[in-house]
């Protein structure tokens, strides 16, 4: 039976009235209109049959066991719409205007309550009587606890720029490398992901575009990009301030990765599976023989040479069907059309009051576009978290994790191959009758047949293997009982990485075919004829220890007062070798004794580091309404001079909750929170920094001495040292606004910043007379400040069924030299072209292009282009320069600012999750814009060295249609003519893209169904990666570099999945 229910029209103004307090009474109308569409659908069960019961506001039933009741808030006021539903089925219903509600239920059965902003009640049904039921809100939000530095806080008490990421977040993006997952999640996290070659898919990672951050796994640094996402519990991104608390090695901020422990619980056991396709997001074709051989022609005849190819060969070209005049396809022949991968994890989580523990092992598998599948990477991943109660006073931790990654190529890399397909002209057949017969597709043979090379049966292969070990044991020491809130806690952490290479390159011969005698000719070999051998071996440790005294008290209620002093050591050690032969006498053997002794080599070197740190952390709150956080940090480290070893990093923040004033509080939905955010840190950085106090001398090239040619070691000076060399220095000042209202619903969040980056070093910009015979040391002398700000909002409803949360970000920063140390310039010609003072850091210089040149007469009126040459080699179709400062002469002088460089100053994010009953999606775009895109060698030379053009020089300008607006100039041999100068004519100066980086549709299958196999969850996935781009740069992917063509491409991937619960 179904039934329809409508609101009654003499209750609208009570229902707006309660709902919407504070809308005028037009909008009332007109959200009232809009709302009372929606219908809610629930299926109930009675008799075994199933029935449905859709309604608008409320529900009336005919039951045979009604229990009736009503929902209110804290403040006793109704609410409208909460859920009822009877645990474990699908029986349910929403309450009305009133807040009241009836439904069938069982004695002995439960009802869940539940409404958006408020926590869930769970209620007994013992007899049919009438409920009352209070909610309260649910500030799980605000109460959530942030990972910061050493320690956590709750969210809403945060005085410092911080961005936090759940695991799930990551584990829903199903990609093989971590960082790749995290593109549009953070405001001012800027993620590019450049290539998508298996196991080196990982992105580029930056805060605030400030450069390569501190990345911190469970508080040791560590690469985490090939962490198996199913470890990971949160992420916390430090920004300002708050990263300060990590001193010497914060000053481009800091990511810290939190890996899951064990929750006190029956065991769960959850079993995750992915598996699925990979393609290139863009890739640009080359051009066929024919057009290969009418473009040859045409740079042969702008050259001032005879054509190379007949009409009648390039029509033979074209057709393809002539074995001597082939059309091959060098990219097909190399590459598939997509790849393969699979992803497989299975962990346990579970303990007690006593012990707690979470349990994981991981296998990832990523298969290449090459045909001969010989570049792979499998990655096996195990962890071990475990946390004891030992006394009432003392618990410990035990963490043991490991990494086996095993990396696989041909005996040429991928760049090399793809360099190939260009270097191999499609006038060259694949391959003959003899597949032993390997062809010679190139003039230059350097880059040898891209089949042969990137199959391991002739170039041999380079694999690497990589290993890892991490043992952390931590105590922690409880003395509230007898100092209130004093506590103590430390831990030892050890690691060990372990890199095994192995590179064995072999040599084959190049073969034609005379198809008169119809015999093979040798016509060369690739690799010089010679067999080499390469084996290195690599090991770093790394020790760390850590102990730390924390208070956390809260006096006469209101005074909540925090501190912290910790004392730190890392000390790291790292040795490695290699050894080298050549001149086998067979491939069937690749071990280094079956070598020659000719040029056999071997090499090796170690080194060690170290650093200690002291930590003081002040924090008081005043009724949670007045914060104030004050960090002090010392670093030392031996790389710098005894006098200058040790650096001072403080920081400070403060917060106000306005939202708690008396004048606030409780006094409007339209402020849940309302939070003002002031902060300044300092931080420091020693990179680039090696023992630059100490002079002394460096092992230099060998010399032949006197006359009996006895070949002697040599050794240089390293130059000056600079025993004042000191800590760079990074400060960045940050204001900041959290507001959420509605319980909630609507929430944002706004930072803007200012960094100063003082004390870099650079060598000054001074010659010395060559017989000096020392060069200048690195000061500290450059300065460079950042400016931006980053803006989250975000959205969480319910309506019915239908549960959502939408988040959108936006940042942008860019950076300009406040100092760089140069040579003084008089002239102002060259100060405006080459002082970099007080210029923006990303600025690209170029000359302004003007279309092409339509005639000879236009040219012989035009600024000369070719440095003095008078335009003799400037040709109708060739580049037209704007001069600039109209002295007829085209160069440096003419020269302006034509890009921003290829980091985009402005990223953007739009995430989300809807569910509906069991449905579910969630996506992400991410997009970036203010940034420019410069097409390299293989874009603007046609031939670059020996190169196959693009398929999209078919627009070009020629002598047959001589179209002055045509997208590519004439044709022309060479790389350093004028048309190859660095101008807008090759520049997007204004790039953007928004991609669909990621969404995942999900169903989880009914419990009912579940329980039945032994499963408590059950859900099925489908995943899909970097589906849609839109975007103006044209020709590759708009998040690769310049040499895009030359690597392995962006992937998009396409996967499903299960995942269950036991």
């Amino acid at each position: 039976m179904q039934e329809k229910v409508s609101c009654s029209i003499h209750r609208v103004e009570k229902l707006l009235h309660v709902t919407y307090k504070r809308v005028s009474l037009t909008m009332k109308f007109i959200i009232f209109i809009c709302m009372c569409p929606f219908t809610v659908a629930l299926a109930a069960e009675s008799d075994g049959q199933k029935s449905n019961v859709s309604m608008n506001v409320h529900t009336m039933q005919q039951q045979k066991n009604i229990i009736s009741g009503n929902v209110v808030d804290v403040n006793g006021e109704p609410v409208i719409g909460a859920s009822v539903m009877e645990k474990g089925t699908s029986n349910g219903c929403i309450t009305n205007i009133d807040g009241q509600f009836t439904i069938n239920a069982p004695i002995g059965s439960t009802l869940l309550i539940s409404f958006v902003g408020y926590k869930l009640e769970e209620v007994k049904v013992k007899s049919n009587t009438t409920l009352h039921i209070q909610l309260t809100e649910d500030t799980e939000l605000l109460d959530e606890v942030v990972v910061v530095g050493y320690g956590t806080q709750k969210k809403v008490n945060l005085t410092g720029s911080v961005a936090s990421i759940g695991g799930d977040d990551l584990v829903n993006k199903s990609v093989g490398n971590v960082t790749a997952a995290l593109a549009g999640l953070a405001p001012g996290l800027k993620v590019m992901q450049r290539v998508g070659q298996p196991g080196a898919d990982g992105a580029d990672l930056s805060i605030r575009g400030f450069g390569a951050p501190l990345i911190l796994v469970d508080g040791l640094e560590q690469d985490f990009g090939n962490l198996d996402p199913n470890e990971i519990e949160n992420i916390s991104v430090l920004k300002d301030a708050s990263a300060a608390v990590y001193g010497a090695r914060a000053g481009n901020g800091v990511i810290l990765i939190t890996t899951k422990r064990g929750k006190e619980g029956k065991p769960k056991m959850n079993f995750t599976f992915t598996g699925g396709l990979a393609a290139p997001t863009r890739t640009v074709p080359y051009a066929n023989a024919g057009l290969y051989a009418e473009l040859y022609n045409e740079a042969n005849r702008s050259d001032g040479n005879n054509p190379t190819y007949t009409q009648d060969e390039i029509d033979l070209f074209y057709a393809g069907t002539d074995p001597r005049y082939p059309n091959t396809d060098w990219k097909k022949e190399t590459l598939k059309s997509f790849s393969s991968q699979y992803d497989v994890n299975l962990n346990v989580r579970g303990g007690n009051d006593r012990v707690k523990y979470f349990l994981s092992a991981g296998y990832l598998s990523q298969n290449s576009l090459l045909r001969s599948n010989d570049i792979n990477f499998d990655r096996v991943s195990i962890r071990s978290n475990i946390d004891a109660q030992i006394t009432q006073i003392l618990s410990v931790s035990a963490d043991l994790s490991g990494r086996l990654e095993y990396r696989k190529e041909p005996g040429r890399n991928m760049n090399v191959i793809l360099h190939g397909i260009q270097a191999a002209r499609p006038t060259i057949p694949a391959h003959f009758s003899d597949p032993t017969k390997i062809t010679q597709p190139g003039y230059d043979t350097g880059w040898g047949n891209p089949r042969a090379i990137s199959d391991s049966e002739y170039s041999g292969y380079n694999n690497k293997d990589f290993s890892t070990v991490r043992a952390t044991a931590g105590f922690k020491l409880d003395f509230n009982q007898y100092v209130k809130g004093l506590s103590a806690d430390g831990k030892f952490d050890y690691r060990l990485n372990n890199t095994f290479g192995k590179e064995f390159n072999k040599s084959f011969n190049y073969y034609d075919y005379d198809y008169d005698n119809e015999s093979y000719i040798k016509t060369g070999t690739f690799n010089s004829g010679n067999t080499t051998l390469k084996e290195s071996y690599e090991r770093d440790w790394l020790w760390y220890s850590m102990f730390k005294v924390n208070y956390d008290r809260i006096f006469a209620q209101d005074h909540k007062v925090s501190g912290l002093f910790l004392v730190e050591a890392q000390s790291s050690k790292m040795d490695k070798f290699s050894a080298y032969r050549e001149g086998f006498i067979s491939n069937a053997i690749d071990e280094l004794f079956a070598g020659g002794d000719d040029n056999k080599n071997n090499d090796g070197n170690a080194s060690e580091g170290g650093r200690m740190s002291y930590v003081g952390r002040l924090g008081y709150s005043y009724k949670d309404k007045y914060l104030l956080d004050a960090v002090m940090r010392w670093d030392g480290s031996p790389k710098f001079s005894e006098n200058n070893r040790w650096g001072f990093f403080p920081s400070v923040s403060v917060a106000w909750r306005i939202s708690e004033e008396a004048f606030l509080k409780n006094k409007t939905e339209w402020i849940d929170n309302l939070k003002l955010r002031l902060s300044v840190g300092k931080a420091g950085d020693e990179a680039n920094v090696n023992f630059n106090y100490l002079t002394g001398y460096q092992f230099a090239n060998r010399y032949i001495f006197a006359s009996d040619e006895t070949v002697s070691r040599g050794i240089s000076s390293k130059g000056l040292a600079n025993p004042n060399a000191r800590w760079a220095e990074t400060t960045t000042y940050n204001v900041g606004l959290d507001y959420s209202m509605f319980n909630r619903k609507l929430y944002i969040e706004l930072d803007i910043f200012y960094r100063v980056k003082n004390k870099m070093l650079a060598t000054r910009a001074q010659s010395l007379p060559s017989t000096f015979g020392a060069s200048l040391p690195e000061e500290n002398i450059n300065k460079q400040d950042t400016r931006g700000f980053e803006l989250s909002l975000g959205h969480a409803n319910k309506i019915g069924n239908i549960i959502y949360n939408i988040q959108g970000n936006v940042s942008w920063a860019r950076s300009k030299w406040l100092h760089y140390d140069e040579v003084t310039r008089t002239d102002d010609a060259q100060k405006r072209r080459y002082d970099l003072t007080g210029k923006w850091t990303n600025q690209t210089w170029g000359y302004v292009a003007d279309g092409l040149f339509s005639s000879q007469e236009e040219i012989d009126g035009w600024a000369d282009i070719t440095n003095g040459a008078h335009n003799n080699v400037i040709k109708p179709g060739d580049i037209r320069y704007i001069d600039q400062n109209g002295d007829e002469v085209i160069n440096w002088k003419d020269e302006v600012v034509i890009g921003r460089g290829e980091d985009p100053e402005i990223f953007f994010g739009l995430n989300g999750d809807v569910s509906y009953k069991n449905w579910s999606v969630n996506f992400l775009f991410q997009g970036a814009t203010n940034y420019s895109v410069f097409y390299s060698e293989q874009f603007v030379s046609p031939f670059g060295t020996n190169m196959n053009p693009y398929e999209l020089w078919k627009d070009r300008w020629t002598e047959t249609n001589p179209n002055p607006n045509a997208a590519l100039p004439r044709v022309r041999f060479g790389t350093s003519h004028p048309n190859t100068y660095q101008s807008t004519f090759w520049v997007i100066k204004n790039a953007y893209y928004l991609r669909l980086k990621n969404i995942q549709l999900n169903y989880s299958i009914p419990k009912t169904w579940t329980k039945k196999i032994g499963v408590s969850d059950l859900r099925l996935f489908a995943t899909g990666t970097n589906l849609l781009t839109l975007t103006n740069v044209r020709y590759r992917d708009p998040e690769s570099t310049a040499s895009a063509g030359w690597q392995y491409p962006v992937m998009k991937t396409f996967t499903v999945g299960i995942n269950m619960n036991f």
